[in-house]
């Protein structure tokens, strides 16, 4: 059972510029979604909606927020939605609300924006309609450095690789990645219209957001970031890994099978079947399955050295 907390209405900006629908999908975390919002609020672009979509929060996320920030939509979930369903339910709300020509901006509540983040993002969008805008990722503790500048995907061999920002002349170009995180993509509405919601079915918490990139590649759109529009991101709060962070020998089996977990064997095997190219599903089938299992296992011996 989903409800929103209370009514609220929509203001269009009359000026002509779009309105961001921001949509956050939280669970517990109040801090961090404290912290979040209140880099919203120190945005320079003010056509903006926040909707947060708080999924079953035992920290007294909903009232805390309502009580300091009236503005923000509230919505509900049971604490069964996971990222995708509450992105969609978030998605939803905004569709049945929203103008043509606005957009939907997910973003992950473990994040913090500098103050033209919102504007740099929409002069981007403005110069490429057609297209998804990602964001770099700059380390939360450490600002200066980068710690996602995008993904290129290499189908025969499922390699994942971390791409670099151009440099030299076109060190503030847009450039094209292979997939887009939920941690700050700016999506034309028209792609939901286009391509439907993330599948909560197949994907309810992780690749959901590359799977619906993705298709929206296949659809037409662009899928780019630019190093003029990042943000700051808290690592040590995402899912089960040992990237980052020491986890048990049964946390790390734990990890090939759990819904909050990228290793997750099931979904990345759905990821493979419906994505990688005819001639290349075997083997990224197959190296994929290699690289999470080997890959996990030296983080393992790494970390307890």
């Amino acid at each position: 059972m989903h409800q929103i907390s209370s009514d609220h209405s929509v203001d269009h900006d009359t000026a002509g510029n779009p309105t961001i629908y921001v949509v956050i999908p939280v669970h517990n975390r109040l801090d961090a979604t404290w912290e979040c919002l209140e880099s919203l609020s120190c945005q320079t672009y003010q056509h903006f909606n926040i909707v947060l979509v708080d999924d079953g929060s035992t920290d007294g996320t909903a009232e805390h927020i309502s009580q300091k920030y009236p503005e923000v939509a509230i919505l509900r979930g049971d604490g069964n939605l996971w990222w995708t369903g509450a992105t969609n339910l978030g998605v939803r709300y905004t569709t049945q609300h929203c103008r043509e020509d606005d957009y939907v901006l997910t973003l992950n509540n473990d994040t913090v924006l500098p103050p033209e983040y919102l504007k740099t993002m929409m002069s981007l969008a403005r110069g490429a309609p057609k297209s998804l805008i990602g964001s770099i990722a700059h380390d939360y503790c450490h600002r200066d450095v980068c710690i996602d500048e995008g993904v290129g995907i290499r189908w025969f061999s499922a390699k994942f690789i971390k791409l670099k920002a151009p440099v030299g002349n076109g060190r503030d170009s847009s450039y094209s990645v292979s997939a887009l995180p939920g941690r700050g993509t700016l999506i034309p509405v028209s792609v939901f219209r286009d391509v439907g919601l993330y599948d909560e079915q197949n994907f309810p918490h992780y690749a959901a957001d590359y799977d619906f990139s993705l298709r929206a590649a296949k659809a037409g759109y662009g899928l780019l970031l630019n190093p003029r529009g990042y943000l700051y991101a808290k690592t040590e709060l995402t899912g089960i890994s040992n990237v980052h962070t020491k986890i048990s020998f049964i946390a790390w089996l734990q990890s090939f099978y759990s819904i909050k977990s990228p290793n997750n064997i099931k979904i990345r095997l759905r990821f493979g079947f419906r994505h990688a190219p005819v001639l290349c599903r075997p083997s990224f089938i197959i190296c994929d399955f290699f690289r999470v299992i080997l890959g996990t296992l030296r983080n393992q011996v790494k970390n307890l050295g």
